[in-house]
């Protein structure tokens, strides 16, 4: 089993859906290295059944469960949002400018620091 430490993992859950597809489900794991600041598919996973979800907290001495296992729901028909795209390219253009903000943060911390 591999390990990774990351700033940030991104995880997509691509529904297949066409006749010849080998699952239904493909799940998989991104993670963005510290020195590149690009994403890296690091895990995939396949399934005929929908992927659980479920939030833990790790206390030191137990785990416990924050939610249930529940389903990840993927609109159909009108309920798709024929904007979700757009959204998605933006959301991911807002957090690299949000990344980028942290790192100029830091680097005046540091000019300030050796100054």
């Amino acid at each position: 089993m591999a390990i990774y430490r990351a700033p940030f993992f991104h995880i997509d859950i691509e529904e297949q859906d066409y006749p010849d597809a080998d699952c239904k489900f493909m799940i998989s794991l991104w993670h963005e290295p510290k020195a590149t600041g690009s994403r890296e598919l690091i895990a995939v996973g396949l399934s005929d059944n929908v992927p659980l979800v479920q939030s833990t907290r790790n206390k030191g001495n137990v785990v416990e469960s924050v939610t249930r296992p529940h389903d990840i729901e993927i609109p159909y028909g009108k309920d798709v949002d024929k904007f979700a795209r757009l959204k998605g390219d933006l959301d991911e253009a807002n957090l690299e400018l949000t990344r980028a903000y942290q790192k100029i943060t830091e680097l005046e911390k540091k000019y300030v620091k050796n100054n």
